[in-house]
């Protein structure tokens, strides 16, 4: 009996841990020096996505999924002084369901980016054009990081409708 007492524990606090829980546990903190260098992208996706807009005037929510389906961008990350440039693109499918109904739609974002970054407390803070960003480290392994960041965009007059996306958008690289 004691057994399975233990056993429902560990499977109860797995399934309680959240995706987001799990990925936030660095072992040490990541430091400039072993940041630097060029990262290909490899992996993109969206976690809790929202979208919230109005339809003949009435509030609605649906759900958002994003996903890379092909990538083709590279971050670069110069020291001393610190700046970043990217290029390159990722193919992204974004999908939109509420109620049984859902529409997808693939499209190429660019990923360009000239400015200056630097890192504090597992967090890489890029300056772009006087606007700064932050990206959560929230995985890395020396050849492999993953970002998180806080995925709040307006957008108007897509396919006739404006509104609010919003999730956590997570993103990998690998070094080059």
């Amino acid at each position: 009996m004691k057994k399975i007492h233990s056993l429902l524990l560990v499977i109860t606090v797995i399934i309680s841990c959240s995706p987001d829980e799990e990925l936030n546990k660095l072992d040490e903190p990541v430091t400039a020096d072993v940041i630097t260098g060029t990262w290909k992208a490899d992996d993109l996706y969206l976690l809790n996505g929202k979208i919230e807009t109005s339809i003949a005037g009435i509030p609605t929510t649906a759900d958002l999924d994003l996903k890379g389906l092909e990538y083709n961008a590279t971050i670069t990350l110069n020291n001393d002084p610190n700046t970043i440039v990217s290029e390159g693109d990722i193919k992204i499918k974004a999908t939109i369901s509420k109620v049984g109904f859902s529409i997808s739609e693939e499209y190429q974002e660019p990923v360009v980016m000239t400015g200056t970054w630097s890192i504090a407390d597992n967090v890489l803070y890029i300056v772009d054009g006087g606007s700064t960003q932050e990206f959560e480290i929230v995985e890395f392994t020396g050849d492999t990081i993953k970002f998180k960041q806080a995925f709040n965009e307006d957008f108007d007059n897509v396919s006739g409708y404006s509104g609010t996306a919003k999730g956590s958008l997570y993103i990998s690289f690998t070094k080059q």
